[in-house]
């Protein structure tokens, strides 16, 4: 059995918290639902907010189970004037909502989320060395060659000027010229 995975449906992200919020007070509420194994509250490491709250933590409970009840009965909860958001910690809340409601992710995979997503998951080294492969041909195919020729520069000569009565046009030319 894969841990990672079963790891990550224990763990909880609890966002927008009040910053006056701190671990005692989420263990508190989050307590009910089940043994907590672990808890870890973001704080700010350097400015002005040094050592204050972020607004944020993850929480990882002992079984799916009591994460998903304390999904259902906290997300959205108002805690201190603030809609407290709790979801899984492997989603984002936007795809957290996403997949309540059926729909796909709004992004686009990545080779690197293919990679890491269930699809080459157990796969063999060699076939995701080839899925990388076929991504590369589709970039070549789409993007210009770099053979092709650029389009002829405009092929402007000026004189210098003859005299000191030259007109301010020729002058104004001579003045931007890169070169």
């Amino acid at each position: 059995m894969n841990t990672t995975k079963s790891a990550n449906t224990k763990r909880l992200y609890i966002g927008n918290l009040d910053e006056s919020i701190n671990e005692y007070a989420i263990i508190q509420l989050f307590k009910p639902f089940g043994k907590i194994t672990f808890i870890e509250v973001m704080v700010h490491w350097t400015g002005e907010k040094k050592g204050r709250p972020r607004g944020y933590c993850f929480l990882e409970y002992e079984t799916k189970e009591q994460a998903l009840a304390a999904i259902s009965k906290l997300h959205g909860k108002t805690i201190k004037g603030k809609s407290i958001v709790v979801s899984f910690a492997h989603m984002t809340p936007e795809q957290d909502e996403a997949k309540k409601r059926g729909q796909a992710s709004p992004h686009k995979p990545t080779t690197l989320s293919l990679l890491k997503g269930q699809r080459l998951k157990n796969a063999s080294t060699d076939a995701k060395i080839r899925a990388i492969e076929r991504k590369l041909d589709l970039l070549k195919r789409s993007t210009p060659s770099p053979s092709a020729s650029p389009p002829p520069a405009s092929q402007t000569t000026t004189k210098a000027p003859s005299n000191a009565s030259s007109n301010s046009a020729s002058k104004a030319q001579n003045r931007y010229r890169p070169y």
